[in-house]
């Protein structure tokens, strides 16, 4: 209409579209994602809270598409979970036996399109389970930052505690936290097989927005004790450590370095990787 300063033009995604204040759109940002590469066999007993995480660990800017369908046992036809993003939980029951497919898509590239499977099935009772472990815990390629030689590439386990409490754990079930007080994440109390240089790191947990969310990750290492803080703060020994956006920096005297980019922390540790975006969810 009349008065409106716009015009039209080809955007960053192939798409033909009005265009207005063309200063003010904001930057393109990949999304992290996790590719589990086979399908996730899901046991669950009746009743029992099952949790299925699409793979996205870092939302994009634009934010990403999550579609969710849903094969039940025996059909050829595809049943599609709307209001679904990252996380698609229910109270298992026999109907809800099948296999379920998350795709993750961004800005109509072909290229960043990742599909993760889940296959659930519905028990009165749990097999005790072998010594032998038969599944392979889902993994995330992870990228190292600027900083020193110990900062690598590589394949991890990981561990993602999502807003509301979701847990998903590093062999991928999922749990919930009563989000009362701080909990244990993750620890080693054997590290090397040296019993006098445990780690463990800690969550604790408020509200916001409405959601159940993780308000901080507290790292012990040794004498080593540093917190991540909403807002992207970094508590060492009580002062505030001066974070430089976009470069690797030590913690403390700590074997530890951070990288601050895009709004994220990203820890890069000898026996771990953490990350927390600042605001209510962490991997580890």
């Amino acid at each position: 209409s009349s008065g409106i300063n716009a015009e039209y033009g080809v955007c960053k995604d192939k798409k033909q579209r009005w265009k207005m204040n063309a200063g003010f759109c904001p930057p393109f940002q990949e999304p992290t994602t996790r590719a589990m590469g086979t399908v996730q066999e899901v046991t669950a007993m009746p009743g029992e809270r099952v949790l299925l995480s699409a793979g996205l660990v870092t939302d994009g800017t634009p934010m990403v598409n999550i579609t969710w369908s849903f094969f039940p046992d025996g059909s050829e036809f595809a049943l599609d979970l709307p209001n679904v993003r990252e996380i698609y939980e229910f109270d298992a029951d026999y109907s809800y036996e099948g296999l379920y497919i998350a795709e993750i898509s961004w800005c109509s590239n072909a290229e960043k399109v990742v599909m993760n499977h889940y296959s659930v099935q519905v028990v009165d009772e749990m097999i005790e389970p072998t010594s032998e472990v038969t599944t392979q815990p889902p993994t995330v390629t992870s990228t190292a930052m600027e900083g020193p030689d110990n900062l690598v590439s590589g394949i991890y386990y990981t561990c993602s505690v999502f807003p509301g409490g979701a847990i998903e754990t590093f062999y991928g079930s999922g749990s919930h936290y009563d989000l009362a007080c701080s909990h244990v994440l993750v620890a080693d109390v054997l590290t090397d097989g040296d019993y006098s240089n445990p780690w463990f790191i800690y969550g604790t947990f408020d509200v916001f927005e409405g959601k159940g969310a993780l308000a901080s990750m507290s790292f012990y290492l040794g004498r080593d004790i540093f917190e991540f803080q909403r807002g992207w703060l970094i508590n060492l020994g009580g002062e505030k450590m001066v974070l430089e956006e976009g470069k690797g920096q030590q913690v403390g005297n700590s074997p530890c370095f951070v990288l601050y980019e895009n709004l994220h922390l990203n820890l890069d540790c000898p026996n771990f990787e953490a990350y927390y975006d600042g605001i209510m969810s962490g991997h580890i």
